[in-house]
């Protein structure tokens, strides 16, 4: 059985030769340099939250909280996903679409919460991935949020 992927996270390149060493983010097969020195740990942690936020994607099975789950959908479908960055996701789904891609709701989330709403609207789910037909049970779920959030 394959090993879990441990995702993006900072390590200590040490000094070799001609280079000294720095903060490296690594993640998975990709190192990237922070050029931050061994002392400089803060700066490191910021660059690896900045690449969080524009870089890395979702690790599938991990409870990554700060995130958005959004409903996005055309023609009586809809999907549920969850992203730490909706816009590129909604621009990669984009290029995949047939028709133009309408964003019904994005909401504060976790991977957990888009899971839970999987299960909760599976009888609505079609045979594509995470799209679901876009029913009267979604629709009210999306505006029962867009009420509390108005209420707030």
């Amino acid at each position: 059985m394959p090993r879990r992927a441990k995702g993006p996270r900072l390590w200590l390149r040490p000094a070799n030769g001609k280079q000294a060493a720095v903060w490296v983010i690594r993640d998975r097969q990709v190192f990237r340099s922070t050029s931050c020195a061994p002392d400089e740990r803060e700066a490191a942690e910021a660059c690896l939250a900045e690449y969080l936020s524009t870089e890395a994607p979702p690790l599938y099975g991990t409870t990554i909280g700060d995130g958005i789950v959004y409903f996005v959908g055309f023609n009586g479908f809809v999907k549920i996903g969850f992203s730490v960055n909706v816009e590129r996701r909604i621009r990669d789904l984009q290029k995949g679409a047939p028709y133009r891609l309408e964003v019904y709701a994005a909401i504060p989330g976790s991977l957990n919460d888009e899971k839970q709403l999987h299960r909760r609207f599976i009888r609505h789910r079609t045979d594509i991935g995470e799209w679901f037909h876009y029913s009267d049970e979604i629709k009210a779920y999306i505006n029962s949020f867009r009420v509390a959030v108005a209420a707030e």
